[in-house]
Parts: structure tokens; sequence; C-alpha cells
């Protein structure tokens, strides 16, 4: 019952709103011309129908025109073809209960039309000598015609089983039945020109006549009779030429309409009404230069439009001669020389205010207290009253207005109206003296106005002080009739540049500016920025401020050039762009509808925002906005409901009335073609046998493998707002979403089956899921065809054993041969083959050896060479020295023989001395020819641990003196193969080099391990010594008696010693080392070297 109740009261609301809004006419009635890309075959209509399907169908005086939304079809007569129209001028068009299509041609020619073949059937017994003018069924779906039969009038009654007609001959006429309504079985109403109109009854083929008395009131208008219509109660609405009747059947009183009836407000330019049409509670009135016509029955008021040559939205011509109600409410209107317009409620869901103004570019709109609309436009203010409309551009500033623009109005508790304008102050109309009281800046008066440029302005609601938002700050009205103001700025310079003023239900005023939100204490003249006062984060709201207001649940909306803003208990919450669903991130205007809902006029076209679900509508032009561009705050909500938005003109309209587009599109295909050219019923490719509209499946030989499909969706409210999505079935696995695209094109498709589907939306996105279909099946070629293959299949086994039958034959002989010949040169070449591999390897074996031993030999020499030549040098070298000091101290003996003993002594001393320094540099000559020619010493295996700690024991007294540490790890080799005294020499020198190099700063830390590598066995030794500055040492850190440390005494021996022997054990040094921090010496050793036992001899 709530539902009831609801949908009750919304009846109601719009009820009410419409008729508060019919008072001034406020809405104008908008026209528009279906696709004018696409132009009538001829522009004089004379009939017009909306057939079951949803295609529109407009007879006019040459030639009969099939409609979609986008194309016409043109039917006419051709001579030659029995199957097109009789005649090319449309009388009549009817869809009988059937959904047969009926069409009749003036001076004969009655037809069906037959929509699988696309084509008409004459109705031969009406079809000449005769004219049928009225096509209609009765309660009982009994089919009529009508019409006449020179000089008879006729009715004909069709019997659909046998196909016989029950034919009426009426009364003798001059001329044909203009009307034939069935009012009960076999009764009906006739009008016929000239002659008068009449009840005929078909029992008895008895009329009754009614004729114009001028001495009766009640009579009808006139007897020159064009059309009538019987609306839904019942009444008889007459078309005659000297103006309306409206017949009520249950008294047979007539109610006439015409131009000399006393009340202009009935709105009929000319008598000559020549067509009728019921739009629930209104009747349509097309006129012979009299423009279209409305009555409202409601009211018995009728307006009228007319053809304005710089206005495209109004009719498009004055003489109408057809007029259809669609099936979804549209108005199609057939004119005499200008073909169709249509008035469409769905498309134009926003009205233009019917108001005339000078300059249209509106920058404030309100509506006071007496019902009066006040426009302010760049030209001043226009007042739109009940029977008037009133301008005031030019009013010198010394009494008034001057021409400057008009940005805002406002009405007091008084009842007064304010105007602030641009650049001339704000002025104050008085109505009883009928002028205007302007308040102006004064630079010589304090207390004037503080900037010419206002805004704003708002009644404080406590203290009723006028406040005044201008350029300069907030301007406080504090005596009207001396015209003193207060003012109230702030240190922020931008913030004293005011767009709005608002007072919410907590009495609370904002200020809106061109850079922020901020509030205004009239009391204490303070200005506070938004969110100043909270020390919580709460953002600021920025950008220019255009518009305020508070719906009903206390919420405070602010529209900015960023956005529309939500303000809850003075806290920021939310805001609102583009990325949210907004169409634009200007805001100029926010209005509560009776709903809720939020209507925001923007920088393009209006939006709808329900803040409880954060849904957003957009609409634009093609809705019937005059622009999608409005001023900031023109907007305004009267009492009514009605909302006014201005801009380019006012756009006006009743949310409870804008309603979506209910009616999803039939969807058809209208055309096929193969390489871009229309295939028709029956032609040379065989494919249609009916019209494509009606064909369900076809078939396409494989070489029609470029072809077409057009579609369509029977939408004809914004048309170019329709969309469309295809798909083939064995194809494409997802629609195809193309937007206005009403052609799908595919091109070399496999053999196989396939389905075509296509859907389509209105203009509101409401989308017809089933949409329509059609079965494609692409043939295959010839060679694809099974018997083809089976046949090419057939043939290729066939060839391939015959084939295969031969070739083997061949082959076998041909081996037989072969292998004879084989056999013999096989033996021949296996014996010689086998003494040339015998001799072949021994040679190979023998250049091997030669090479390996020349390779060998040729080493030994070049090293014999080098050591030879490095051992000369170094014997020179070493030798030298030691033998200069021996002579040089033999001389001295000499000549010191006898004179001083201690003297002599010292010297045989020195030169005891120098002989065993020359005794040592021979035995270390000695010990690296020793190494040098001792590679084959005995190999046996050491256990490094055991042989570490042998060297501890042996340089003892410099580890306990020095406090070294060992750090030992031999988990990855405990022993190695090798030539012991090597080995221990290596050891040796390494650790006892690294505590002679120990650090001074640091006791001596060394570490030993081993690790294998490939084919190597490494032994690393690392210390934290003073280090080695191998940049410097170079290539000579392993050069015989090469010393790199002054503070310690060394002969430069032992690396050499253990760079030799390690080479000489077929493995290397490395070294890696940092001054200051220590060195690394990795020794490697061959891993897998066998041990050698020594064996005495005997």
């Amino acid at each position: 019952m709530s539902k009831i109740y609801h949908i009750i009261y919304l009846l109601l609301a719009c009820i009410q709103a419409t008729t508060s809004m019919a008072q001034f006419s406020l809405e104008k009635i908008k026209f528009s011309r279906p696709n004018e890309s696409t132009k009538l075959y001829n522009s004089t209509i004379t009939s017009i129908l909306q057939d079951s399907r949803g295609f529109m169908w407009i007879g006019t005086s040459d030639g009969l025109n099939r409609f979609d939304g986008y194309e016409y079809t043109v039917y006419r007569n051709n001579s030659n073809d029995s199957s097109t129209l009789l005649r090319n001028s449309i009388l009549s068009l009817y869809e009988d209960s059937e959904g047969l299509l009926w069409v009749s041609t003036s001076n004969g020619g009655l037809h069906t039309y037959d929509r699988e073949q696309d084509s008409f059937s004459r109705i031969e017994a009406y079809s000449y000598n005769c004219e049928v003018s009225q096509i209609t069924e009765d309660a009982d779906n009994n089919l009529w015609i009508a019409g006449i039969q020179w000089p008879t009038a006729f009715a004909a009654k069709l019997d659909r089983t046998t196909g016989e007609w029950l034919h009426y001959n009426i009364f003798s006429s001059k001329t044909t039945i203009s009307a034939f309504i069935p009012e009960t079985e076999n009764i009906f109403w006739l009008g016929v020109n000239s002659t008068g109109f009449f009840k005929w009854n078909a029992n008895d083929n008895s009329t009754i006549s009614y004729q114009p008395d001028d001495s009766d009131p009640n009579s009808i208008i006139s007897k020159d009779f064009h059309q009538a219509i019987k609306d839904t109660r019942g009444n008889i609405w007459i078309a005659t030429k000297h103006g309306l009747s409206k017949m009520e059947t249950s008294t047979d009183n007539f109610t006439n309409y015409t131009v000399q009836s006393g009340d202009p407000s009935t709105g009929l330019r000319v008598n000559n009404i020549l067509t009728l049409c019921q739009d629930e509670n209104y009747i349509w009135i097309g006129t012979e230069n009299g423009g279209l016509s409305r009555l409202d029955t409601r009211t018995n008021k009728i307006r009228t439009f007319i053809n304005n040559k710089y206005d495209e939205s109004s009719v498009v011509d004055n003489s109408i001669h057809a007029l259809y109600r669609d099936l979804h409410g549209r108005i199609w209107v057939g004119t005499y020389s200008r073909g169709l317009c249509v008035y469409d409620k769905l498309k134009y869901k926003f009205s233009e205010l019917d108001v005339h103004l000078e300059n249209n570019v509106v920058n404030a709109i309100r509506q006071d207290s007496k019902k009066r609309i006040w426009i302010g436009t760049e030209d001043g203010v226009v007042m739109k009253d009940r029977d008037k409309t009133q301008h005031f551009p030019h009013v010198s500033p010394k009494d008034g207005f001057s021409t400057d623009p008009v940005i805002c109005i406002y009405e007091d508790r008084q009842h007064q109206m304010w105007f602030g304008t641009w650049g001339k102050g704000v002025s104050r109309y008085d109505e009883k003296k009928g002028r205007f009281i302007n308040y102006f800046p004064d630079q010589n008066d304090p207390g004037s106005l503080s900037d010419p440029n206002v805004f704003s302005i708002h009644e404080e609601s406590r203290k009723h002080r006028m406040l005044l938002g201008t350029y300069g700050g907030i301007n406080v009205l504090t005596d009207k009739n001396k015209g003193i103001f207060k003012k109230h700025t702030t240190d922020i310079e931008v913030n004293n540049y005011i767009r709005t003023i608002y007072e919410d239900s907590r009495q609370t005023i904002w200020v809106g500016t061109i850079d922020e939100l901020t509030w205004f204490n009239p009391d204490t003249g303070e200005i506070t920025r938004f969110g100043e006062h909270l020390n919580n984060g709460t953002e600021l709201v920025g950008g220019l401020v255009g518009c305020i207001t508070e719906d009903r649940k206390g919420r405070v909306w602010v529209g900015t050039t960023e956005g529309l803003h939500l303000i809850i208990d003075n806290e920021f919450i939310k805001k609102y762009t583009t990325e949210q669903g907004l169409s634009n991130n200007v805001i100029n205007g926010i209005l509560e509808d009776d709903n809720g809902n939020l209507w925001l006029s923007t920088n393009d076209g209006i939006v709808r925002f329900n803040p409880e679900n954060n849904s957003f509508k957009q609409y634009d032009t093609s809705d019937g906005l005059l622009s999608n561009n409005f001023k900031s705050n023109s907007c305004f909500k009267n009492q009514e409901g009605w909302l006014f938005f201005g801009g380019t003109g006012v756009n006006v309209f009743h949310p409870d009335s804008l309603k979506d587009n209910p009616h999803t599109p039939p969807v058809y295909i209208t055309d096929l073609k193969l390489f871009n050219r229309t295939v028709s019923i029956g032609d040379d490719t065989k494919i249609l046998k009916h019209s494509i509209t009606e064909t369900r499946e076809i078939s396409l030989p494989h070489k029609y493998n470029f072809f077409s499909i057009n579609y369509v969706g029977l939408n004809y409210t914004s048309t170019n707002k329709n969309k469309y999505a295809y798909k083939l079935e064995g194809f494409d696995r997802d629609w195809n979403y193309v937007e206005d695209q009403r052609t799908a094109t595919f091109t070399n498709l496999d053999a196989g089956t396939y389905t075509f589907k296509v859907k389509a939306c209105n203009n509101d996105q409401l989308w017809n899921e089933e949409g329509a279909a059609l079965i494609i099946n692409i043939l295959p070629a010839w060679w694809q065809t099974w018997w083809a293959k089976l046949i090419g299949a057939s043939l290729l086994i066939g060839a391939t054993i015959l084939y295969y039958r031969i070739r083997m034959s061949s082959i076998k002989k041909r081996n037989r041969l072969l292998k004879i010949m084989v056999d013999e040169r096989t033996k021949a070449l296996v014996a010689s083959q086998r003494t040339i591999e015998e001799q072949n390897e021994e040679i190979k074996q023998q250049n091997e050896w030669l090479e390996s031993e020349v390779k060998s030999r040729t080493k030994v020499l070049v090293d014999y060479s080098q050591q030879l030549e490095q051992f000369t040098f170094l014997a020179a070298h070493n030798l030298r020295a030691p033998i200069a000091r021996i002579l040089g101290l033999g001389r001295l003996l000499k000549l010191t023989e006898g004179n001083n003993i201690e003297e002599t002594k010292e010297i045989s001393n020195k030169l005891v001395k120098a002989t065993k320094e020359c005794d040592q540099v021979v035995k270390d000559l000695s010990l690296i020819l020793d190494i040098k020619k001792n590679n084959t010493s005995i190999i046996s295996n050491i256990n490094i641990s055991e042989e570490l700690e042998l060297i501890k024991v042996h340089l003892d007294k410099e580890i306990e003196e020095t406090h070294t540490r060992f750090e030992e790890d031999f988990s990855a080799c405990l022993s190695i193969n090798t030539v012991k005294p090597y080995f221990e020499s290596i050891l040796i020198n390494l650790i006892s080099n690294a505590i002679k190099y120990r650090h001074p700063d640091r006791a001596p830390v060394i570490k030993v391990s081993t690790e294998v590598k490939g084919d190597y066995i490494c032994l690393s030794i690392t210390d934290n010594g003073i280090g080695i500055d191998l940049s410097m040492a170079g290539d000579k850190l392993f050069t015989l008696y090469s010393q790199f440390h002054e503070h310690a005494q060394g002969k430069g021996m032992g690396l050499y010693l253990v760079k030799t022997q390690a080479v000489t054990l077929g493995g290397y040094v490395e070294v890696d080392s940092e001054e200051d921090k220590g060195t690394t010496f990795r020794v490697y050793f061959k891993a897998k070297q066998k041990v050698k036992e020594k064996h005495t001899p005997l």
C-alpha cells in the first residue's frame, strides 16, 4: 500500500507542478527534425503510421517511405512491376490486428504489404475506378474500408475466411469519406467533405446527419469536413474548414473552437483545421497556414506553435497535414512543404523557459513571492509575469539600473527585489514607485558601498541585516534609507573577493571567495577561514567557491572550480570530482530536489547526484539543455519543486517529470552486402528468398568471402545516442561494442556454420539483450567438400601404393646387382684398408712421440739457458762483493803487517767474515743448482698438521718472543703427497717471514689452511703483518736477494726458494697483500702425485 500511496503522491505532485507551470506557459515546446542527414523523397506528408515492428511509415504525395530513425526506404510505382504501388500519392495507412499493413493511394489503389518479399499486393476489387480513403477495424477486429466509387460513397467489410468483401453503397457524393470511426457493432461515424457528419448503421444502411445550425450553438460548426478522431473518453473531435468541433456522443452536443470564439487564450490562429491527434490530456491540432496547436482538455486552453526560421526547435511549417502519436508518445508532425518534425518528451527532458530575452546570457534567476520570474542578463533584468514580460534594460544610475550586467537577484522579507550588478553597485526595486534605488561606491563617503561589483545578496535571519558580497569584502547595510554600509575585510586579499553568501539552518553564515571557503560573524565582523579553527588536519576548501547549499539532512555542499565538497558538522568529509563521476569539476550551481537528489550545473552540462548511493547521471544538450555551460549561482527552485538553471537562456524542469527512456529498441538486420553490393531477393546470387529482415538463415558459397551486414535499433529519441554491439558466434569470443556503427564486415571466413548476433541500446543506455540473430552457413569450395576429399584421398592412396610397388621392385633388382659388386670390391678394399690403417697408426705414433720429445727437449733447453744466464748473473753479482772485500782486506793486512797486533786481529776477523759470506753465497748457489736438477726426489705422504708442529718447535724462540698465535684449518685436506724437504722449506720460509715482518702494534696471528682447487691442493698462510706494496714490488717479489722492508734483516733468499721449490714440484705461488693489514701466500701443489718409496741398493 505504501508504494501505491507513494505513486499517488508523485502523480499529484506532478499534476500540481504541471498546473503551476502551465499558468505562465513557462515551458517552451521543442520540435526536432528526424535525421536531417537523409531526406524524404517528397516533403508533402499525407499520412503517418508506426507498425508493430517499430518502423515508421511516412506517406507523401509522391511515394511511401519506411523510416528506421536513420534512413528512408522509398516505395514507388514501377509500371513494369505489379508488386509495386499502383499510384504514388498515399492516402491512408493502417496496420490491422494481424500485423498486415494496408496502403491506399489516390485515384485508385488498395494494397497490402508483404514483409517477406518486401513488396505490395494489389486488391483488385478496390484498385480501379474508386478511391479508398479510410481503413480501420471495428471492436471485433473486422477490417473495414471506406471511400468513394464515383459517384457513390461506400464502405466494405472483409471476410477474412473467404477473402470476399461485403460492399455497402451509402449515398451519392461528389467527395470521398474523410472519416470512418467505429462506434458500436455495425455503427460508424462518417465525415464527408462538403456534405457533413453522419452516424451510419450498417445493419440497415441508414444514416443520421449532423449539420451546422447558426441558431443552435450546440450544433456542429461546419459541414466542410477534413478529419475526425475519437478520444479515450468517447468524444468525437472534428476538424473542419471553419473550426474545431467536439461532439459528446452521449448527448450529441457539440462544443466549438474557433478564432472568433472570443477568448484569446484559445490560441487558434486560423479556423481551417486539417488534422487531429490525441495525446493523453491533449488534442493536437494541425491547421492550414496557422501552425500547430495543442488543446488541453482539462482547461480547454489552446497553445499554438508556429514556425520561426531563426529557431531550429520550432515547428518546421505552418501547414500541418498529418499528425500521429507513436507507441512511445512521440508526436509526429507532417507538413505540406517541409517534411517532418517530432515533439519528443523523452528527448527533451529539459525545457526552455518560454520568454523573449534581448540578451540570452542569464547570470541570475529568481521567482518572487508573486510568482513572477526575474532574470538577470548581460543587458539588465527581465521580469516575466502571468500576462506579460517586462524588460528593464536602460535606467540611468541616478534613477536605477545602468546597462551593465545583473549578476545576482534577491527578494527580502519585505518582498522587495534587490539586484547586484557588475560595475554599478546594487539596486533595490521600489515597486510602489516603479523605480530603482541605487547604492554605489563613493570615495568621499566612507559609509558607501566598498566596491561596485556585487555578486551576492543575503538577508541574515537574526537581525535581518542585508549582507552584500562584493569584490571589496562583505558590506553590511546598516541604514537602508541613507544607504550606509559597514565594510568587513580580511588581511588575505583574495578572500575579499566574495562570490556567494549562504546561511544554513544553524544561522552560520558561509562565504565563498575566489580562493576558498570562509565564515562570517555579522555581530563581530570576524571572517574565519574554514578549517582554521580546527587543529585536526581538516582540509581547506580551495578554488573559486561559486555556490553553497544545505540539504534536508543538514549537510552542507560547496561547489568550487575544483569539484563538489561535502561538509558535515563543520568538518570537511569528502570531495567529488570527475574521478567519482562528475562530468566536469567546475560546479556553478547546486539545487536539492524534493527527493533528496542534488542537481549540479557545471561547465559540461547538468549532473543529477544521489548522495545516498553516490551515483551520477549526466545530461547535455542532446537531452534538451540550451547549452552545456552555465553561470555561477544562476539557479533557483520554486515552491512547486521546479528547477531553473541559467546560462544560455533558462532551462526549466521538474525532476519528477524527468524519466529515462524505458523502451528497449527492437533490433533488425536491414541489409546484406557482398563486396559492398546489396543482395536482393531472388537476384543472381540466389542467396535470399525473403527480405533479409525476415530471414533467419542464409548460405554463402565460398567465393562470397567478403560480406557485410547492416542492422538497426529502432529508437527515435536522440538516435545519435543509440549504441550497438555484435558478435559472430564461431568466430568472435566476445561482443564487439562499436558505439553507433551499424555495419559489421567479415572477410575470409573458413567454411562452417556461424551465428551473427546484434544488440542495441537506446539513448539512455537501456540494452535490448535479445537483439537479432542470423545463422550464416559458409559453404566449402568443391575441393573442400567431403566427396572431393574422399576421391582425392582415394586417388592419392592408390597412386602411392602403385608407386611403392614399382619402386620397390626396381630397388630390389638394383640392390641385388649392387650387392654382388660391393661384395667383390669390399674384399679387396678390406685387405688394402687394413694394411693402410696399420701403417698410418705406426706413423701417427712415431710422429706423436717425436713431437712430444722435441717440445720437451726444447723446453728443457730454454729453461736451462734462462737459468744458466740467471745463475751466471747471480754468481758474478753475489761473489763480486765478498771477493772484493777479501782482496782489500788482504792488501790492508799486508800494509799493517807487524805494526799493530789489535788492528791486524780486527782485519783478520773481517777477512774471515768476508770469506764466510763468500762461502754462504757459494752454498746458496749450490742449493739452487740442487733444486733445479733434483726434480726426481722421493715423493712421500706428509701430514700437514704434524709438519706445522715441527716448524713451531723449530721456531719456538721467535714464536714465544713475539707472542705469535696460530689458526689452523685442514678440514679440506689434512695430508699431501710431495717432496718432504721442499715442503718443509716452503713452510718454514713463509712462517718465519710472517713473524719477521710482523706489525709493530699488534701480536702476529698466522692462519694456516688448506683447500682443494681442481687438480691442486692449495696451502694458504695468512698473517696480519705490515704487508707488501705489490704495486712497487711487481715482478721482483720472488727474485733472488730482493728486499722490500728495511727494518728487518733478510737476504732476499726465502721467497725465491719458495717459488723455485713450488715450481720444481709442478705447482705455483700466488700472493695477496695490503699494506698495514697483512699478506696471504697461497702455494699450489699437484694433488694427484703418487708416493715413491726409497729403495736402498743391496
